[in-house]
């Protein structure tokens, strides 16, 4: 401790400035310093990479809030935003699925589109390609309904753009 006293004295009179930290030494007056293997009892910050789930975070190194990354399925989550597949029920990620009410994974709208197996899109909802649709042609990224006109067999044609119920009859051949 003098020796701090010491040198804050010389730093005073040639006007410099310094920090320094008091370290209590084990036998030097103050009974020993304690603590856990040699670190003074400080336990390490949370971090987003420590594979513990500590300080805010809601999963393990997850959580939108904490982390800015979103938690896998399985993990603790707060919210929809927590999540990777963007659902959160009962405090846990559940996995993206073609009926949970969200626009997620592969999917081109809210539950159908996409190349996980959802349902097709019908008329005026986002669609990615005409496969997305349900009867009709994905035009600037939107589904259209199925018409005569559209160069498919789709409704109830019988061959594409003629016949069934609506189109003009199907030339023969």
């Amino acid at each position: 401790m003098k020796r701090a006293v010491a040198l804050l004295g010389l730093a005073w009179i040639s006007g410099c400035s310094f920090d320094y930290q008091v370290v209590e030494q084990a036998g030097a007056g103050g009974g020993g310093g304690g603590g856990d293997s040699g670190n003074g009892g400080v336990s390490p910050a949370p971090s987003c990479k420590d594979d513990e789930r500590n300080g805010a975070e809601t999963g393990v190194d997850c959580g939108m809030a904490a982390c800015s990354k979103a938690c896998p399925p399985g993990q603790g989550c707060d919210g929809d935003a927590d999540c990777d597949g963007g659902k959160c029920q009962d405090k846990i990620c559940r996995a993206a699925s073609c009926g949970d009410g969200l626009q997620n994974s592969s999917e081109s709208d809210v539950d159908c589109g996409g190349d996980q197996g959802c349902a097709r899109c019908a008329p005026d909802r986002h669609c990615g390609t005409t496969s997305d649709c349900d009867g009709g042609l994905c035009t600037n990224g939107q589904c259209d309904a199925a018409s005569c006109k559209d160069s498919l067999q789709n409704a109830d044609e019988t061959d594409i753009d003629c016949g069934g119920g609506s189109c003009k009859p199907c030339p023969v051949g």
